[in-house]
C-alpha cells in the first residue's frame, strides 16, 4: 500500500499557507484540515455563549458540547458548529482576533490537537496552522513555513475583505497582522514559529500557482529520498551478510562530497554497491535510451540516474551535474562507460576539467563472484583513494585530448588500488 504523507503547512496570517494548502490536497487528493478554522469556531462559540475566555470551567463545558464539522466540497472546506454553517463568519475581523485570543488557552489547545491528530493519524492529510509542525505533528513527513512581508500579506487580506463587501482600511488591516504575529509569536503555548526541519518558502514575489508547484516539487524530491535511501539500507545490510564487504581506507568516505566519483566497471551491481557504502546521496550517468522504458524511467529517477546522450557532447547533462554538484552532492562515473569496454571514454575528463572538481578513485572487487563471496571463498571489497585534487588539472585547456588524458590518469589511479587489496 502506498504511504500516504502527512504535511506540515505553518505561517503567520495572509502569507499565502491556507490556499496553497487546499490546493495542494485537491492535487494530491488528500483531505485538507483548516485548523486555524477550528480555533475560529472555538471563539466564535465562546462569543455567542457569551463566555469570559478566564472561565475555565466554562470553557470545558463549552469544548465537551461543542461540535465543529469540516466538510469538503469541489469549492472548498465548509466549516459547521453544531450543526450550523459558519464558515463566513469566522473570517469577520472580531472572530480573527478572538481565535488568536484563544488558542492560547491551554484546554481549548489540548482538545482541538487532539481532534487534529486524530483527523490525521493515517496520513493523507494536509494541515496549516501556527504550530503544525512543532506541536500537531512534530514527526510530520514534510515540513513548510511560509513568510511574505506585512504589506504584502496585508494587501492580500485588503483584497479579500473588499471582494467580500467589507469596508476596512489597510492600514487597520496592516496594524492587526502585525499585532497578531506578536501575539502569536511570544505566546507561552505552541508559539508562532520554524520548525528546525521545516522549509521556508517566502511567498511575497509568489503567485498561489508557483507556491504549489514549489511544494509538489520538493515532495517528489523527497519521495525519491526515502526510496533511495530504503534501497541503500537494505543493499547495505546483504552486502556485510551475502558478500562479506570489506571497505579499505572507510575513513575516506567521510570526506566524500561535491565531487566526482569514479570507478572500475565489471558488475551491474556496481553503481548500487558504490551507492550503499557513501554516506548521503550520490547521483549515477546513464546512457538515455534507458530511459525510454516507462517502468525503468521511473524506477531509475527514483536511484538518482541521469540521461545522458551518447557519442556526442551532452550539454544538457552538464548543466544538471553542476547543478547536482553546486547543491553538495557527488556523481558517479566508470571511466570505461560499460562493463564491455575495451578503453577507457573521455566524458569523466569532459565533466571534471569543465566542472573543476575534484574525483574521488574507487576500485571494486568480486563484485561479479557472488556465490564464490556467499560460501566465504571470496569477499566483496571496495578501496577508497585519496582525491585527486581539481587544482592538480585546473591548468590544463579545454580540449578533447586534455578529457582524454585525464580520463586515462584517472583508470591508472582506480587499477593501481588493486595492489592494495
Amino acid at each position: 500500500m502506498r504511504k500516504r504523507f502527512v504535511i506540515a503547512i505553518d505561517g503567520p496570517g495572509a502569507s499565502g499557507k491556507s490556499t496553497t494548502a487546499k490546493l495542494l490536497a485537491k492535487k494530491m487528493k488528500y483531505i485538507y484540515i483548516d485548523t486555524g478554522a477550528m480555533y475560529r469556531a472555538c471563539g466564535l462559540c465562546s462569543l455567542e455563549k457569551n463566555i469570559d475566555l478566564k472561565d475555565m470551567k466554562a470553557l470545558e463545558k463549552m469544548l465537551d458540547n461543542m461540535e465543529i464539522q469540516i466538510k469538503y466540497s469541489q469549492t472548498g472546506n465548509q466549516i459547521f458548529l453544531n450543526g450550523k454553517d459558519i464558515s463566513s463568519r469566522i473570517r469577520e475581523a472580531d472572530i480573527t482576533k478572538l481565535s488568536s485570543e484563544i488558542a492560547v488557552i491551554d484546554i481549548v489547545r489540548k482538545k482541538m490537537v487532539e481532534q487534529q491528530r486524530q483527523i490525521g493519524k493515517d496520513g493523507g492529510v494536509i494541515m496549516d496552522g501556527r504550530d503544525i509542525g512543532t506541536v500537531v505533528f512534530p514527526n510530520a513527513d514534510f515540513k513548510f513555513f511560509m513568510i511574505a512581508d506585512v504589506e504584502t500579506r496585508a494587501l492580500r487580506r485588503w483584497k479579500e475583505a473588499k471582494d467580500k463587501g467589507e469596508k476596512i482600511s489597510l492600514n487597520d488591516i496592516e496594524k492587526e497582522l502585525v499585532w497578531r504575529d506578536r501575539n502569536d509569536s511570544t505566546r507561552d503555548i505552541a508559539p508562532l514559529k520554524q520548525a528546525e526541519d521545516a522549509i521556508a518558502v517566502d511567498t511575497s514575489d509568489m503567485t498561489i500557482q508557483e507556491q504549489v508547484d514549489f511544494i509538489l516539487n520538493v515532495i517528489k524530491k523527497g519521495k525519491r529520498r526515502k526510496i533511495y535511501s530504503f534501497i541503500c539500507t537494505t543493499l547495505y545490510f546483504f552486502m556485510r551478510v551475502v558478500w562479506r564487504l570489506e571497505i579499505i581506507h572507510k575513513e575516506r568516505l567521510e570526506s566524500i562530497e561535491n565531487c566526482i566519483i569514479a570507478a572500475n566497471h565489471i558488475s551491474a551491481f556496481d553503481p548500487l554497491f558504490i551507492g550503499a557504502i557513501i554516506p548521503g546521496e550520490i547521483y549515477y550517468l546513464a546512457k538515455a535510451e534507458l530511459f525510454k522504458n516507462k517502468l525503468l524511467d521511473k524506477l531509475l529517477k527514483h536511484v538518482n540516474v541521469i540521461p545522458v546522450k551518447r557519442g556526442r557532447i551532452d550539454k544538457g547533462a552538464i548543466r544538471v551535474v553542476n547543478e547536482v554538484l553546486q547543491k553538495g552532492h557527488s556523481i558517479m562515473i566508470f571511466p570505461e562507460g560499460t562493463r564491455k569496454a575495451t578503453s577507457v571514454k573521455a566524458g569523466i575528463g569532459k565533466f571534471a576539467l569543465q566542472l573543476q572538481k575534484d574525483i574521488r578513485p574507487i576500485f571494486i572487487k568480486n563484485s561479479v563472484d557472488f556465490w564464490k563471496c556467499f560460501f566465504g571463498k571470496k569477499r566483496l571489497q571496495i578501496i577508497i583513494a585519496e582525491k585527486i585534487k581539481a587544482e592538480s588539472f585546473s591548468h590544463l585547456e579545454d580540449t578533447k585530448e586534455n578529457y582524454r588524458n585525464l580520463a586515462s590518469n584517472v583508470m591508472k589511479k582506480i587499477l593501481e588500488l588493486e595492489n592494495e587489496c
